[in-house]
């Protein structure tokens, strides 16, 4: 278990259905190494957890402040997140596997099973936290002429990348 862990039991917790977090620096500083980011300043929330309908619902809300390295220079950028959400918590097996169409999918992604009522809530923030985080942070002004590249790798305009998938591409040399 990791150091941002707080386990709740649905079927017993009624009474004490809410819970909020600042995490500390030592919780701040293993989330970062486990998202592979600079630093995580702040990571703060709430959630309350009520019945809904065999099922129970878990509402929440987040703020974080991460600093990650500009995919381009390699500097420090800061981004602030402010998330809620809603998931599903199912007190039971979770279904074999089978083929699901993509809304079907989306509605999946919100539910957590749980065979014995109790659910570490700390690390359904943590994943939000994950999938709120930019995939190519960038620092305002970069350019990206100024990335290095290891040798034998051609960086590619938009505008070459755009004409190289356009299918009639090679057609055009054979007007000339």
């Amino acid at each position: 278990m990791s150091d941002f862990s707080h386990i709740y039991n649905v079927l017993e917790d009624n009474k004490n259905n809410q819970w909020q977090f600042d995490a500390d620096d030592t919780q701040r500083s293993a989330l970062a190494e486990r998202f592979d980011v600079i630093a995580v300043h702040k990571f703060n929330g709430s959630m309350t957890i009520n019945p809904w309908g065999d099922d129970y619902k878990m509402t929440a809300s987040y703020h974080a402040v991460v600093d990650q390295a500009c995919v381009i220079s390699g500097q420090p950028v800061s981004e602030t997140i402010d998330e809620d959400f809603e998931i599903i918590i199912h007190v039971g097996e979770e279904p074999e596997d089978q083929p699901l169409d993509e809304e079907e999918m989306l509605e999946e992604d919100d539910i957590e099973y749980s065979l014995d009522g109790k659910v570490d809530v700390a690390e359904i923030f943590a994943q939000y936290l994950a999938t709120g985080l930019n995939p190519f942070p960038r620092s305002e002004g970069v350019d990206i002429s100024e990335m290095s590249t290891p040798a034998g790798v051609d960086i590619k305009t938009e505008e070459e990348v755009k004409e190289a998938s356009n299918p009639f591409a090679a057609l055009k040399d054979l007007k000339k």
